[in-house]
């Protein structure tokens, strides 16, 4: 049974690599003949290989506002490493000001979709440092490091928060729940009796 198993498996790998191939190539106005033999793995391997290679120079030969277009068709789709893939190299290229957050916003939503708050935090941190006095970019880091567990951090951030607005009732209150995630809970108990007071 495993043995025909791993055999229609890499039939279908097969058939998908040589589809894949053919509509590439496709896009790129080359034609080939409707039959095509199977190829062994190693020259599969060779030809995916080879696919990368013709997709990764493609993508450098695109334009900014092709590339941020195929990232938002990727988005749409959900597929968000096509996204990232997309928006890490419209990054190389000179970013228009009217697209800068806009860009950023994608890309770390995008890892954060994959689950990789890390290089959210990344991307979000670049925004902040853009825009340091716009509190929204730093109320998203927040989000990130409370889902990544970085609550130290997010303490931090919701200090500089609270500089920037100390009369904003969310941020007392995300504090305290901060600090009595880390079992900090004289500190939690500290920000309520501070927003109660108020």
């Amino acid at each position: 049974m495993t043995f025909w198993f791993t055999l229609a498996s890499i039939s279908w790998i097969a058939s998908a690599i040589i589809v894949a191939r053919r509509l590439f190539l496709y896009s790129r106005g080359v034609r080939l003949n409707m039959r095509e033999e199977f190829k062994s793995e190693d020259e599969l391997a060779e030809q995916t290989i080879s696919l990368e290679r013709m997709f990764q120079s493609s993508l450098h030969d695109m334009s900014f506002g092709e590339l941020l277009s195929m990232a938002e068709k990727s988005n749409r789709k959900k597929d968000y490493k096509k996204t990232i893939k997309y928006l890490e190299e419209a990054l190389r290229k000179e970013i228009p000001e009217d697209h800068y957050v806009n860009i950023h916003v994608l890309l770390a939503d995008a890892y954060s979709a994959i689950k990789d708050y890390s290089r959210a935090l990344v991307v979000m941190n670049k925004l902040i440092l853009h825009f340091p006095d716009v509190p929204m970019w730093q109320e998203k880091a927040i989000q990130l490091q409370l889902k990544a567990g970085h609550y130290e951090a997010a303490i931090a951030t919701l200090h500089t928060l609270l500089t920037l607005d100390p009369h904003k009732k969310e941020y007392f209150e995300l504090l305290a729940k901060t600090y009595r995630k880390m079992k900090m809970h004289d500190k939690a108990r500290e920000v309520y009796q501070t927003l109660y007071r108020r």
